[in-house]
């Protein structure tokens, strides 16, 4: 083997040896038990699913926050009718 084999050999074998590093420490960040993207990844998926329910309410939420408002206005208006009309035969 010539001398600049020699060195593209070690060359190869450094970046092998760096590759080897990384995929080790990306490995480690996806498994992790406690931080990990799989375990983040769970909790997502728990998360969404536990607010689902509660985003599907809202349009119910927002029909009867309407209904209640309509008939509050139409006790208020009638109230205030009546008060005028007291007034208005005295």
């Amino acid at each position: 083997m010539t001398q600049r084999e020699q060195v593209k050999l070690e060359l190869m074998m450094e970046q092998l040896l760096e590759m080897k590093a990384d995929i080790s420490e990306l490995k480690e960040r996806i498994l992790d038990p406690n931080e990990g993207l799989i375990v983040q990844t769970n909790r997502n998926t728990w998360w969404r699913k536990e607010v689902d329910s509660l985003v599907k309410g809202i349009p119910e939420l927002i029909q009867f926050k309407k209904t209640t408002y309509r008939i509050l206005w139409i006790i208020v208006t009638a109230v205030v009718a009546m008060g005028v009309r007291i007034i208005s035969i005295h």
